[in-house]
């Protein structure tokens, strides 16, 4: 019986009771086996028990990492792509990966709660939704990534942050999207090529011309690269775009030789042009 259960907040989520700190006491002296851990994780499957546990106990998590327990997390993942797509035209199940397997449940486990949390508030990017999302980001979920660097674009087109604090949060936007690049192929490098592309558009507006070339070179590399892996990433994509395709990883909707042409057409615009495009506009 699978059980994922509406927990709102990550506080409690984590938090241990005394019956967690028995059974992390137990999980550290050796005392349960193999079978014990294969009903826990299969029959039982208390998933909010075993990602507090492993956030908590690093011998737990090294036990949820082990190879002879990928099937139960495979199982569980692909059930979560039909709870998260549920009310999209067209709810799907994840496909499986043959690595990562209790990282990546994590990961969209925590972004499922963050969609209730969106739910729940009837607001956009509400603080306990970004505490999911960023909980959900430690373990590589796309989707959180993508949810989460739609907020930090908001906010830097409103011009909440500071010059410093937008140059940090570009750095952390692209550092997120190069940890999925080995996961999810040509879906994390258009993520990737969109954000080089953003970062130009605010250096442009910030007067430093000298850099924009860079940023866009290596969204051009970007685009190229999702080109070279697009049919190696068939099943990636699927899982990212809840089944929608390609385009769905970037805020343009653009497939990787769309993306070059754009690029090449706003490089050659006036440095002082920086509206935005009619697709680009929030």
């Amino acid at each position: 019986m699978y059980q994922f259960n509406r927990i709102f907040t990550l506080d409690n989520l984590l938090k241990l009771n005394s019956a967690d700190y028995l059974f992390i006491t137990r999980v550290n002296s050796g005392f349960y086996s193999e079978k014990d851990y294969l009903k826990k994780f299969k029959v039982d499957c208390d998933l909010n028990f075993i990602v507090k546990i492993a956030k908590a106990s690093k011998k737990f998590e090294e036990i949820c990492r082990q190879e002879q327990y990928n099937d139960c997390w495979n199982e569980q993942y692909q059930i979560l792509g039909n709870l998260i797509s549920i009310n999209s035209e067209k709810p799907i199940s994840f496909n499986t990966h043959d690595s990562d397997c209790f990282d990546l449940l994590r990961g969209e486990l925590f972004f499922y709660y963050s969609q209730l949390e969106l739910i729940k508030s009837k607001k956009d990017f509400s603080l306990d939704e970004r505490l999911f999302l960023q909980e959900a980001i430690q373990y590589k979920s796309v989707h959180a990534i993508q949810r989460y660097h739609a907020y930090l674009n908001q906010q830097i087109e409103s011009n909440v942050f500071s010059s410093a604090e937008t140059a940090a949060y570009f750095g952390d936007m692209i550092k997120n999207c190069k940890s999925i690049l080995e996961l999810y192929g040509s879906y994390a490098y258009l993520m990737l090529a969109e954000t080089y592309y953003n970062y130009a558009q605010w250096l442009r507006a910030q007067g430093k011309e000298d850099l924009v070339p860079v940023m866009v070179k290596a969204a051009l590399t970007c685009c190229m690269a999702a080109d070279d892996f697009s049919e190696a990433s068939v099943f990636s994509i699927h899982n990212a775009s809840f089944g929608k395709g390609l385009e769905e990883s970037n805020s343009l909707k653009l497939m990787p030789d769309s993306f070059i042409k754009f690029l090449t057409d706003w490089i050659q615009h006036e440095p002082n042009d920086n509206s935005l495009p009619e697709s680009r506009k929030l």
